[in-house]
Formats: C-alpha cells, structure tokens, sequence
C-alpha cells in the first residue's frame, strides 16, 4: 500500500509523536516508504541514520529524544530545548571568514560566551559533518541539531542565550539585516566603489596577517589596480540581473536602524542583545573590508556610530570577532 504524500511540518509531527519509539520506528514514522534507512555510524546510545535518497538528505536522530531536520532558508526550526548549553554540546560552525553573515553568527556566539570550532567552508560546496542541502554559510552545529541561515540561527538561539529573545519588531528589523536589506546593499554597492573593491582585496592579505610593515605595505599597494572594476559594476548596481537585486542605497537602511534605536544605548534598551549584535557583526565585516559606505551610513543615521562603539567595546572585551 501506498503512503499518501505528506508535508514537511505533517512529517514533524509525526516525527514528534514518536519521540519515544525506537530508532526504526522513528524511520517508519517519518512515513517515505521510497526512503532507505541505515545505521552509518553511532554516537553513543544515539544511532546516527542517514537517509539515502536522490537528494542525498541526511536525517539525524537527535540526542535530544526526535529529529530535528536541517531547516531550508528563511525557514524556523523547531523550538531548542531550553537546556540545550547547560550539557556543554559540541558546537561547530561552518563558515568563511570574510562573509558578512558569519561575522554576525560569530559576534552572538562570542558575546555570550559559547564555545565553538571553526570549520572553513564556501558556498556551493560540500564539506564533510554537515548536511549540504542548503547549499549556502554559515551553518551552525550544535550536537545532532543543524541550523542554516544566519536569520534563522539568530531567531533559534536569541531566547536560549539572551533569555528573552526578540520581540516581532526587532525580528522584522533583523530580517532587515539580510542580503535583502542592509547587509545586501553594503556588499553590493561597495563593489560600485572604487574604495570598496580595493579594501576587498586588502583584506585577504589584512586575514593572513599581512597588514604591516612592508610586505603589508606592498599588499595595499597591489591591491589598488582593482579598484577599477568598480567602474563597469556600477551599470549592474539594482539592474535585477544575477546577484545585483534591486536595493536601496545602504544609508537609507542604516537610518531605518537608527529611528529604531530611539536614542537608547541599545535596540534592547539598557544592555547589548541580539539585534545589536546582528547588526554589529554586518558593521564589523564591512569596517575590515575597508568600505566606505560604513562611514556613509554613520554620517548619515545620527546615533548610529556611538551605537556601534559601544558593541564593539563589548563585544571585544569578551572575544573580538576577527
């Protein structure tokens, strides 16, 4: 007999209600009679299945009594369970070190103090101990559970680390914080400037600590002649074609922010949290990168620069982010 097709949030469902049953019961649960499950490894009393399709999808039975599965884009996980830190989980991130949704998963994990190995990894490409189904960085492990994009790994883990999460307006604010908004427009419009192409460059060498002396001197010097790919880039900026979607200029958004912020130290009042450290860590990105639509912004969003000294004071006082 055939199994009617079910949705991903039925298949959860059921995955739920069968917390309790054993490992091949949970298999059956998930209810993909065109699915093969196999032990492939185990991490204690916690088998590991992998789930061998034409999508090569691998399902993890978590340590924490169901499956969670690797979320799409955009799209929330389950609710973590609320001791998740408590058991000193091994958490790993999948990252690259000059992308600006990394910096911000790296300034909330360096600000409350999470542990964490770092793992290179690029878009598009496979990398071993994680599920590669969502094709982009960064990817967050923490045990068995894997969260993908940065909005979604803020919105998981905001109530677990700051004890009270975001509320719906700074949720839609960080979203805002994407490469839709803010972050997208400062990457795309600094590659319009001749200034923003050139700190590109330089920060690969900055990364490797050739950022002095004169080697370091001989770096930012060969890093001028690229500068002059800004000129064509400026005719694709908002033309809608490939990568170059259609944006405000980066300024306006910082000023969304900065009426937002309504003169307090912080978006969460009195202390730093994790919309101040999402839009810190996009900040903090493109100040290394040397790009010059960060003091555009500041000049032009009043308060937003003495916000920023201020996160990047606490923030670096715990753990600088690069």
């Amino acid at each position: 007999m055939v199994r009617p097709q079910q949705t991903d949030h039925q298949r959860r469902a059921r995955v739920k209600a069968a917390s309790q049953t054993s490992a091949k019961q949970m298999a059956s649960a998930l209810g993909r009679d065109d699915k093969v499950f196999e032990v492939s490894a185990s991490d204690g009393d916690h088998p590991v299945w992998r789930q061998q399709s034409i999508e090569d999808h691998e399902h993890l039975m978590s340590s924490y009594g169901h499956a969670y599965v690797p979320n799409k884009e955009g799209e929330d996980i389950e609710d973590l369970p609320n001791d998740l830190f408590e058991t000193n989980p091994k958490v790993s991130l999948f990252e690259f070190a000059l992308s600006p949704p990394c910096w911000k998963v790296r300034a909330l994990l360096h600000f409350y103090r999470v542990p964490y190995k770092s793992i290179f990894a690029l878009p598009h490409n496979k990398v071993e101990g994680v599920d590669n189904s969502y094709p982009k960085i960064p990817k967050l492990k923490i045990a068995d559970i894997q969260i993908n994009d940065s909005a979604v790994i803020f919105r998981s883990l905001a109530p677990l680390l700051s004890g009270t999460g975001m509320s719906p307006a700074q949720v839609d604010l960080e979203k805002l914080n994407n490469v839709d908004g803010l972050l997208g427009a400062l990457e795309l419009q600094s590659l319009g400037r001749f200034w923003g192409v050139v700190g590109m460059v330089r920060a690969v060498p900055k990364l490797y600590g050739y950022s002095s002396g004169i080697l370091g001197g001989l770096c930012r010097l060969a890093a001028l002649p690229f500068g002059l790919i800004s000129i064509p880039l400026r005719f694709f900026l908002n033309s809608g074609i490939g990568p170059f979607r259609m944006l405000k200029p980066a300024p306006e958004y910082a000023a969304i922010f900065a009426t937002a912020l309504e003169g307090k130290p912080y978006f969460h009042g009195q202390t730093i949290g994790p919309l101040d450290l999402s839009l810190y860590g996009s900040f903090a990105c493109f100040s290394y990168l040397e790009s010059p639509l960060v003091d555009d912004c500041f000049n032009k969003a009043a308060g937003l620069r003495e916000w920023y000294r201020r996160c990047d004071e606490a923030v670096t006082s715990i753990r600088p982010i690069r």
